[in-house]
């Protein structure tokens, strides 16, 4: 048998919604163009939009698809788009192979992946002295060390903070000293 001759793929499909029972043709005479529309602003193009439309008011139909009721169906139409529209791009997408002539090329001028052990080691190292030297200092201090970081002057700092200038120059300051006394460690 036939599923079009079977009477659950029928177009006679009825929903619940917030303003009462529709039939599907009512509903795709309704929220067609409105989905093809927003299809296109995520950059689809008509035919294929059309195309996904198709697909996914098809799949309203399929009572296998429905595991609980709708409550925003124009939502559900949408998301489900959407989704088709992003597998559908994924698909479409095939890696292309560079030709080996380029490949000579990025080899010369990319760094080796495989970093020195030693370097990474040192670099994780002076990372954790630089964490550990921040958290010995105040919340002040170490909101006015970020926010000179990001290139803000004394005054954005002291009005972000909610402070005086004098204040928020004493705390750099003071942050500053404590963190080179930190980094440098006991003077032997």
């Amino acid at each position: 048998m036939s599923d079009l001759a079977n009477p659950i793929y029928s177009t006679q499909v009825v929903f619940d919604t917030e303003d009462g029972t529709l039939d599907f043709e009512s509903l795709y005479a309704a929220h067609r163009p409105k989905l093809i529309h927003s299809l296109i602003r995520l950059g689809v193009d008509a035919v294929e939009a059309e195309d996904i439309t198709q697909d996914v008011f098809l799949r309203t139909i399929d009572p296998a698809r429905h595991h609980a009721p709708v409550r925003n169906f124009f939502g559900w139409l949408t998301t489900s788009a959407k989704n088709l529209a992003i597998t559908l791009h994924h698909r479409g997408q095939r890696e292309v192979l560079a030709a080996p002539v380029y490949w000579k090329q990025w080899e010369d001028t990319l760094p080796d992946p495989a970093q020195d052990v030693l370097t990474s080691l040192e670099e994780w190292q002076r990372k954790d002295e630089m964490l550990r030297a921040l958290s010995k200092l105040t919340y002040r201090e170490q909101q006015c060390i970020l926010m000179r970081g990001q290139g803000k002057t004394f005054q954005e700092t002291a009005d972000s903070l909610g402070i005086t200038l004098r204040k928020a120059m004493y705390a750099s300051e003071t942050a500053l000293r404590k963190l080179q006394r930190e980094l440098q460690g006991p003077a032997l």
